[in-house]
């Protein structure tokens, strides 16, 4: 509980929601664990470096995948992103175009 608790919610509830539902649906066993929940929350960042280990992608193309990431938890809310990422709005903009 105090895992969640201090978790920082980026997408609000709907992340929460999301990870609770992805949780019960992995889960073997008949309670979930704090493990449960650490595993979920670090697959996303542990796939995308893999992706980039097995793509050989650059670090401007991580950066702005990561990113993108960030902005989905965040529920598409530019602002929110920035504040997750810290970094500015413009930055935020500058990731998202690049190719």
């Amino acid at each position: 509980m105090d895992f969640l608790l201090q978790h920082h919610w980026p997408g609000n509830v709907r992340e929460l929601e999301n990870l609770i539902e992805r949780a019960v649906v992995i889960c073997q066993e008949p309670q979930l664990s704090l493990q449960h929940f650490i595993r979920l929350s670090q697959r996303r960042e542990d796939k995308l470096l893999r992706e980039a280990q097995a793509q050989d992608l650059t670090e401007e193309e991580v950066t702005r995948r990561y990113a993108c990431m960030m902005l989905d938890g965040a529920g598409r809310n530019k602002k929110e992103a920035c504040c997750i990422l810290g970094i500015t709005f413009r930055t935020l903009q500058r990731k998202l175009e690049e190719e």
